[in-house]
């Protein structure tokens, strides 16, 4: 499966970054046997990151994926950037905020 077949057609994936301007989407053509890494490559978006695309997690639909990983035609490969708060402290802080205006009344 890794080794593209002789004569095999190239196919369309999708690849997704969600910045902090929004999502940016490129739909690409890659040959069958095509790694995510090589994908993110060959769409120009490692161009674009803010960090190293080895610092960045990478998934199809939802599902972590790795970047050795072969793409299949249809995929939707979506790069994720790293959390800037930890989603548990954030949860924390929240609740120490309204805990604090709930006292005040």
């Amino acid at each position: 499966m890794d080794e593209p077949k002789p004569g095999a057609l190239a196919f369309l994936v999708e690849i997704v970054f969600a910045g902090p301007a929004g999502p940016v989407v490129h739909a690409i053509q890659i040959a069958p046997g095509t790694r995510i890494g090589e994908a993110i490559a060959l769409s120009g978006f490692a161009h674009n990151l803010e960090q190293d695309l080895s610092t960045y997690r990478v998934g199809v639909y939802g599902r972590l994926r790795r970047f050795d990983d072969v793409v299949l035609p249809g995929d939707r490969i979506e790069i994720y950037r790293p959390l800037i708060v930890d989603p548990n402290q954030a949860r924390l802080r929240r609740a120490a905020v309204k805990a604090r205006k709930k006292k005040v009344r």
